[in-house]
């Protein structure tokens, strides 16, 4: 029931906030580094300021049907309008401006998601789906599916995708990057060819 902001330099606790209910993750604001939000076991976000730890700033309904918020992303679209992105076990809910305090339901994103993350220089949108094994890629700008793969193995449920755009010697790749439940390791796929490209073990520490 805290959120920590910890210095990773001197791993000391710099603030700490005090809320009612547990929190399933959190996320920094895209462009203002005061503000952070949480993802609560109720379905809801809320809105913190890092100048001001004895209250929250706002409180955003995110799922009605009151699933934890597995994963969250701040950003800004192209018309400066800030964005956040909430995964749940019902899907994927997205909530736009600064005054919407309601998430909509993406329909292409819809099941029980347990992370996203976003690859800003193509405005992309990875979904890991625990259940049915599967990634998928939304532009979110044209919203639409650009890329999905099952890769056969159970995604861990408190575990975090990543996808990170790199160009190796001459070759460019869009890397997907999660951990399974089966043996704990970190599996890498290109979804340009959609292959898998390697598997390492992490010493059953699952979380990216």
């Amino acid at each position: 029931k805290t959120v920590k902001i910890i210095n990773p330099n001197s791993n000391n606790c710099k603030l700490t906030f005090q809320l009612s209910e547990a929190v399933w993750s959190c996320t920094w604001h895209k462009t203002n580094p005061f503000i952070v939000y949480a993802g609560l076991r109720s379905g809801k976000i809320i809105e913190l300021d890092t100048r001001n730890t004895k209250s929250i700033v706002k409180e955003i309904n995110v799922d009605i049907n009151s699933k934890q918020i597995n994963s969250i992303i701040h950003t800004i679209n192209n018309y400066n309008q800030p964005i956040l992105f909430a995964a749940t076990l019902t899907g994927v809910f997205k909530i736009e401006g600064h005054e919407n305090r309601i998430g909509n339901l993406i329909d292409e994103l819809k099941g029980p998601c347990c992370s996203i993350a976003l690859e800003d220089s193509t405005n992309s949108l990875l979904a890991s789906f625990r259940e049915n094994q599967i990634h998928k890629i939304f532009d979110i700008n044209n919203k639409e599916i650009k890329f999905e793969i099952n890769t056969n193995l159970k995604q861990e449920t408190i575990s975090r995708s990543a996808m990170k755009k790199i160009q190796l010697k001459e070759n460019n790749y869009n890397l997907i990057v999660s951990t399974n439940e089966q043996n704990k390791n970190a599996n890498f796929w290109d979804s340009l060819t959609n292959t898998k490209l390697t598997e390492l073990n992490i010493n059953g520490h699952s979380n990216i």
